[in-house]
């Protein structure tokens, strides 16, 4: 009888795996015994479960173990079953610690490059270095925006059963779309569970740092049978971890910033990234959207350093809150200690709603005593012809607002001072046409190692 049973539950499992099986199902031997492929390169242990990574055109598979490994070959379906009993809300691999590795200094533009020149730049560089990584590459960015998902964004995999959040992240050099799994997107937005979060997009109200530093595991994504019908492969690129960017001097950018730059010089302009400035050095253009400088570079957001001794004032807007505050200082934190000149630029308006005030309040909270804040700009009003007072100075509309303690605000004035420093050495002469010709040993995937999240690789330290 217990045969029977056994056979019956082999038979179920097999019709599942054949029905349902897709790329990020979680699978497991029918046998239920210990398996080793690749030369004991690959084990499975008894009980484990593994993830599909690829599907070949006849229905077998390549799997990733608990380790993160991948077979080198497809296996045969027929021995394997779909295991629903398990499925969490992140996959095996998932487990792992990807704070504990080193992993390559990169930025948005550069990723988004490597991700563009697909698996060939992705075999050459694996060449490149001798095949030190089989299972993937591990780059990190610091000092970039995290944005969050908008409301009605689809943030779940495909069946349902967990988080896998597209969000778009932008830094001083460009920007990139890519995945974020569970455990960091529920880390960052401080939400309790799937649940949670997926409420919080739906009614705006998810959350992310201002700033962030995160990893992000790129990798072969192929289907096993995608040659035969004259399919590209193509890489999958999922953010595995990440962090708040810490602003402690430790963390501050170094000269590693500067070694990206005969990258960068490979690539085009970007027009949407994040630049860096004074908040009375940002306007509009008709033609370009947002600009920042006397070389009126133009940008999708621009991060700046505020200071207010004024009251904020709120209203009704449509189902929020729209937020005013008059009379807002740029601080300046180019110059030196001791040599800034902080000026009045203008206003600044949020629209938030009732939960997230708060964040967006930018009144002092001691009297004589200014409020400090870092801001997003993402548009400007220019005053009207005629007005009040109040109506001469320009508004700056901020999408997101992080306070500062009083104790940050020299940390915080160094990043920024020592950022706009790298910026300013960076050039772009590539052209959007024109295909970017990586020198051996010298592409996306050959930064140097970052051994801890928010810090740069080991370099001497800018200039301040």
């Amino acid at each position: 009888m217990l045969v029977l049973v056994s056979m019956l539950l082999a038979l179920v499992l097999v019709d599942l795996c054949a029905a349902e099986v897709e790329i990020g199902s979680y699978v497991v031997r029918l046998d239920g015994c210990r398996c080793v492929r690749d030369d004991a390169a690959w084990v499975l242990e008894a009980g484990e479960v593994a993830v599909v990574t690829s599907i070949g055109k006849d229905g077998d598979f390549k799997l990733s173990n608990p380790r993160g490994v991948v077979t080198k070959k497809c296996q045969v379906r027929k021995f394997w079953g779909l295991e629903k009993a398990t499925q969490q809300s992140e996959s095996p691999q998932e487990k792992k610690d990807w704070k504990a590795p080193t992993a390559i200094h990169c930025s948005c533009i550069l990723l988004q490059a490597a991700l563009r020149e697909g698996v060939s730049l992705y075999h050459r560089a694996a060449s490149d270095d001798g095949g030190a990584f089989p299972d993937g590459y591990l780059v990190q960015i610091n000092h970039s925006r995290i944005q969050e998902p908008a409301c009605g964004t689809d943030v779940a995999t495909k069946d349902g059963l967990r988080l896998f959040v597209p969000v778009r992240v932008a830094d001083r050099t460009g920007s990139v779309e890519l995945r974020m799994r569970e455990d960091v997107a529920l880390e960052l937005s401080r939400c309790t569970d799937k649940d949670d979060f997926e409420q919080a997009v739906q009614r705006s109200h998810v959350s992310f740092p201002m700033l962030a530093s995160f990893r992000v595991l790129i990798r072969e994504r192929h289907d096993a049978g995608a040659a035969e019908h004259g399919e590209e492969e193509s890489l999958s690129a999922v953010i595995v971890t990440g962090e708040e960017q810490r602003l402690d001097v430790e963390f501050s950018p170094n000269k590693a910033l500067h070694e990206l730059n005969p990258l960068l010089a490979l690539l085009p302009t970007p027009t949407d990234r994040m630049l860096i400035a004074h908040l009375n050095e940002i306007d509009v253009s008709p033609h370009s959207g947002l600009i920042v400088g006397q070389d009126r570079a133009p940008c999708d957001c621009a991060l700046s350093f505020i200071a207010s001794t004024r009251e904020s004032d709120f209203e009704v807007f449509g189902e929020g809150h729209r937020i005013l505050t008059l009379g807002v200082t740029a601080v300046d934190f180019r110059s030196a200690p001791g040599d800034a000149k902080d000026v009045v630029a203008g206003n600044v308006a949020s629209v938030c709603t009732m939960k997230n005030m708060p964040r967006f309040t930018l009144s002092p909270t001691r009297p004589g005593s200014p409020m400090f804040a870092l801001v997003l700009i993402s548009h400007v009003i220019q005053p009207a012809a005629t007005g009040s007072a109040a109506d001469q100075s320009p508004t700056f509309i901020a999408d997101k607002v992080q306070l500062l303690a009083q104790d940050t605000v020299a940390d915080c004035k160094a990043m920024l001072r020592k950022l706009c420093r790298a910026s300013d050495d960076v050039r772009f002469e590539g052209t959007p046409k024109r295909s970017v010709e990586w020198a051996a040993g010298s592409t996306p995937y050959s930064g140097r190692k970052a051994r801890r999240l928010s810090a740069s690789p080991t370099a001497d330290g800018l200039e301040d």
